[in-house]
């Protein structure tokens, strides 16, 4: 832009001295034109300020491109010859960062779509920001800047792999323990995990005789199972040197805790928030 207004203040200024030495219509018509019409180029500067849509999937496949749309809209009275959009990714994850350059034109009162695509080569949760908006006149003398900074995000997902994981039952159960599984009876009779009908093999003594007595069927009380909930999982990618071993070690983190819901583990996933650096904890209780 700076180049442009330079070399329109050059043509300016021979226009002037061309009309100074030889002053006649001709070059009183350049004078005005080369002077007049990069301004009146300032109007589609002015006016009320355009409104800005994002629109993107809320999650993609590693490797897939993430695809979304922008629209643009010019509610006012006079065109917008060149809008321009920077907009941005970064892997809040990993730290790579992307930014691209977009433009478009708009009449008045015309709604635009603009179609965009960035490449994820690693998992994430992936931030997406139009960093500024420009308006610019039809020459690129003049430039107004929107103040803007909407952000939106998606989730490029891990690529999950089987892993055989293997728990000790003393490792999983603990006598003393308050917890219980959902899943599974036991032999607590402190806690009641289900009561149904009475088949060959129960014990006598789980026999519930009131509820038997009510419903006129022999019911039994199955006792639950004391489990100690202290498995956990801890993320760390500090000492990873590159994208690629942050996705690695993401991958065989997610695949794990994968594996130890398939086998109706309850546990604890932990990681550092990506912009506060403050440790951040999820209870797993089941593959979704």
């Amino acid at each position: 832009t700076m180049g442009k207004r330079l070399v329109w203040m050059g043509a300016v200024l021979l226009s002037a001295l061309l009309y100074l030495f030889e002053n006649n219509p001709g070059t009183l018509t350049m004078l005005v034109s080369v002077l007049v019409v990069p301004i009146l180029g300032l109007l589609p500067l002015t006016g009320k300020n355009m409104s800005l849509e994002v629109s993107l999937n809320p999650a993609t496949e590693k490797g897939t491109p993430a695809k979304g749309t922008l629209t643009v809209t010019n509610p006012g009275f006079l065109p917008k010859p060149r809008v321009g959009l920077s907009v941005s990714c970064r892997n809040l994850h990993t730290g790579e960062a992307v930014e691209r350059q977009l433009e478009l034109g708009l009449l008045p009162g015309q709604r635009k779509q603009v179609a965009f695509s960035f490449d994820c080569p690693h998992c994430g949760k992936i931030e997406m920001t139009v960093n500024r908006v420009t308006l610019s006149d039809v020459f690129g003398l003049f430039e107004r800047r929107l103040p803007w900074g909407e952000s939106k995000s998606f989730t490029v997902l891990p690529r999950l792999f089987a892993l055989s994981v293997s728990l000790e039952n003393s490792f999983m159960t603990m006598p003393d323990s308050n917890s219980y599984s959902p899943h599974k009876p036991g032999s607590d009779p402190g806690e009641t995990f289900a009561i149904r009908e009475y088949v060959s093999g129960d014990a006598i003594r789980s026999i519930h005789w009131k509820l038997s007595e009510k419903t006129d069927k022999t019911m039994v009380r199955q006792y639950g199972l004391p489990v100690v909930n202290e498995v956990a999982l801890l993320l760390e990618t500090a000492g990873a040197a590159s994208a690629q071993e942050v996705d690695a070690v993401t991958e065989v983190f997610a695949s794990l805790s994968a594996a130890l819901s398939s086998k109706q583990t309850r546990h604890h996933i932990f990681w550092r928030d990506a912009k506060t650096d403050e440790l951040r904890q999820f209870s797993i209780t089941g593959g979704e």
